[in-house]
């Protein structure tokens, strides 16, 4: 499917779901979609559609999915979304699954976004936001089973509030090239988690928990939707950042960091 999203979508009040995603839509998101009251649903990633995302789309009350990012499957770009996540986010106390990924988002996540506590799916990848890595700030959303935030401009330290994200299955912190300091111990306290990504974030330094390192038998893993029954453990094998099949520097070879 070609062409651009008309306005007149906003006529079509008793519209609850729109699923147009990975066709090759062109231009931008109009403002009136934000009218449909009763939409549950907008699934449009993996277009070509550029601008940014007007306010207006994050004031429906009923909406539970915002699909806009990329179909990775694809091996290609999609949308071309930029500017920055209005603060109005906060105000979708029903929205479980939000994926930006794979445009050309910036600035910093708004404080809003911790309001969001139906939050599962949260997906921020591959963009240019930027500021300190943000649990403390997301450690509200404790519903959040996916957690991507991979290739951004992040910085700083994994600060503490993980421990609140009890339910998390994957948590993908890779090609962060500005995340510093030490694994949190609060990782062994994520009982759900069978995905977690460190690697391409080479400043990180620390000793992975053996509770983690049951992550890399994926024999006994079976993949199924949004992740859920996955095993997977990445992260750079090195000094700084040892353990499980990795072998950590003696302590007369080099002073071991421990988490």
């Amino acid at each position: 499917m070609t062409g651009t999203l008309p306005t007149e979508l906003g006529l079509m009040q008793h519209l609850v779901f729109i699923g147009l995603g990975n066709n090759q839509i062109t231009g931008s998101i109009p403002s009136e979609i934000g009218l449909l009251s009763k939409l549950s649903g907008l699934s449009i990633g993996g277009n070509l559609i550029t601008g940014t995302l007007a306010s207006e789309l994050f004031m429906m009350p009923s909406l539970q999915k915002l699909i806009v990012g990329s179909n990775s499957l694809r091996g290609v770009r999609g949308n071309l979304l930029t500017g920055s996540l209005p603060s109005h986010v906060g105000r979708m106390s029903m929205l479980a699954h939000l994926e930006l990924d794979d445009n050309f988002f910036t600035g910093k996540l708004p404080t809003e976004l911790s309001q969001v506590t139906q939050l599962k799916q949260l997906f921020l990848q591959h963009n240019s936001f930027h500021g300190t890595v943000p649990i403390r700030e997301l450690q509200n959303l404790t519903a959040l089973e996916q957690l991507r935030l991979e290739g951004n401009d992040f910085s700083g330290r994994i600060s503490a509030g993980l421990e609140h994200m009890s339910d998390l299955v994957v948590l993908d912190l890779s090609s962060l090239p500005f995340l510093t300091g030490t694994l949190p111990s609060e990782l062994t306290l994520l009982t759900s988690l069978r995905h977690l990504n460190i690697s391409g974030s080479s400043s990180l330094a620390g000793t992975l928990p053996e509770e983690i390192c049951v992550l890399q038998n994926a024999s006994s893993c079976k993949y199924g939707a949004y992740g859920t029954k996955m095993c997977f453990l990445g992260f750079d094998c090195s000094d700084q950042l040892c353990g499980c099949d990795c072998r950590c520097p003696a302590a007369n070879e080099s002073v071991r960091l421990l988490i």
